[in-house]
């Protein structure tokens, strides 16, 4: 492993070559693209929870899925079915713990979900993005974006000298 000694965070990448502009339009771009990403879903999972469509479903069977060989997580899939205008929507859904070990297969549950796309859905208690969430990823963003600006800022005056 190689130890760099230099004065600032943005002179140098990991295989010592100097941060350029593009480096920096790559940050602002991958910035932007998070906050893009992060702005629709959110928007998406907050026009649900005002305007969505309460219907009574079935929970159809549950999983638990050890997330990797590295990480001692675990991902609790709750499969479930409701009824919709003619037909019944399935979905399924991460869930926590305590909400997936309460419901059995067969058990009843109440479901959240948009009326124009039902494949949007959420089982009672659970919900879209949550705003602490995206809260991080915009803080996250906006630090990737200055850091893309001061990088593009830097290459100019260097260009200019």
């Amino acid at each position: 492993m190689r130890f760099y000694r230099s004065r600032s965070i943005f002179s140098l990448t990991p295989n010592g070559r100097p941060l350029t502009g593009t480096d920096g339009a790559l940050f602002v771009l991958m910035g932007v693209i998070v906050v893009v990403m992060v702005f629709v879903i959110f928007h998406r999972d907050l026009r649900v929870q005002t305007e969505g469509v309460w219907a009574q479903g079935r929970v159809v069977r549950k999983e638990k899925h050890a997330r990797s060989r590295t990480s001692r997580g675990v991902d609790y899939v709750l499969h479930y079915g409701f009824p919709r205008k003619g037909g019944w929507q399935n979905a399924q859904r991460n869930v926590s713990r305590e909400l997936w070990e309460r419901l059995r297969a067969g058990s009843s549950i109440q479901v959240l979900h948009d009326s124009e796309d039902p494949s949007l859905s959420y089982p009672e208690g659970e919900g879209g993005m949550p705003l602490e969430f995206a809260m991080l990823a915009f803080l996250l963003a906006g630090g990737t974006i200055v850091t893309g600006i001061v990088l593009l800022l830097r290459s100019a005056g260097a260009q200019e000298a």
